[in-house]
């Protein structure tokens, strides 16, 4: 986000410079008249915060508009996470908050001195005569420095931020690939909630061995098991107690059924399955 701030900057920066440029005359005429420079420069800085306000307001709509719709595309209506819960996208809330305008306002703020200092010194070190003279303001002077310098900044931090794109792309794609740890290929996860209409705990029980003895008939079956949380969603930390053991202990903990490790295609190290 930095980096594409100062890309963004520069570019306006260099904008701003070209149009200060064409303005040669203008400006001229104003010191004539009785303008200093510092009004002159105030004034391409009150330009500049005009920019700066427009875009921060038509940020913070595209940011309103953004938050509304993206949930319905990171959690779409009607799906089912792994813990077999339906969960609601209206219920989270990625609209910008008041600290989060202001931080806005504030880099707009920042953005408007990185990007008019540029124009602002051409201003200063801007000759009077020159710019009175007949035909004067039709002549286009070779770039300054500064416009070279901007122009290097853009290309050299673009070269960054598409650098650091392609890697983390990578990364991702790396990510991917990496080996979990488990059997994934070929491996059937079905989430289901029988609470809902079971509400005995050995009812619940019954029920998933009931389902369990049935799954395992099926051709082609090879391994059935139930878990509270399955991979890659993590396990649970719960207090251990022991006798051996002077407090409560935080320890890993997961619930899982009959055959659960042959299902994901483990072998045991140590204890029993």
């Amino acid at each position: 986000t930095a980096l594409t701030l100062i890309i963004v900057c520069a570019n306006v920066a260099n904008l701003l410079l070209a149009r200060a440029v064409a303005r040669q005359r203008e400006t001229a005429i104003r010191q004539a008249l009785g303008a200093s420079r510092p009004r002159i420069v105030r004034t391409l800085i009150a330009e500049g915060m005009a920019i700066s306000a427009a875009a921060w307001v038509i940020a913070s709509m595209v940011a309103y508009w953004v938050a509304t719709y993206a949930p319905r595309l990171i959690v779409p209506p009607g799906s089912v996470n792994g813990l077999g819960m339906r969960p609601n996208h209206m219920n989270m809330n990625l609209s910008p908050d008041m600290g989060v305008l202001a931080y806005a306002m504030m880099l707009a703020f920042i953005g408007t001195l990185f990007f008019c200092v540029a124009p602002a010194v051409r201003m200063w070190r801007q000759e009077l005569l020159p710019g009175l003279k007949s035909g004067e303001h039709g002549v286009a002077r070779g770039r300054s420095r500064v416009a070279n310098a901007l122009v290097v900044v853009q290309l050299a931090f673009s070269v960054v931020l598409l650098t650091s794109a392609g890697l983390a792309y990578r990364s991702l794609s790396l990510v991917e690939s990496l080996d979990v740890g488990f059997e994934k290929d070929n491996l059937l996860l079905v989430t289901m909630n029988p609470t809902l209409n079971i509400t005995s705990r050995e009812g619940n029980l019954a029920f998933l061995d009931r389902g369990h003895e049935r799954l395992q008939r099926l051709t082609g079956v090879q391994a059935v098991t139930y878990v509270r949380l399955p991979p890659p969603y993590g396990l649970m930390r719960l207090p251990v107690t022991s006798p051996n053991l002077q407090q409560p202990v935080l320890a890993n903990v997961n619930y899982v059924g009959p055959d659960y490790l042959q299902a994901l295609g483990l072998s045991t190290i140590l204890g029993r399955e």
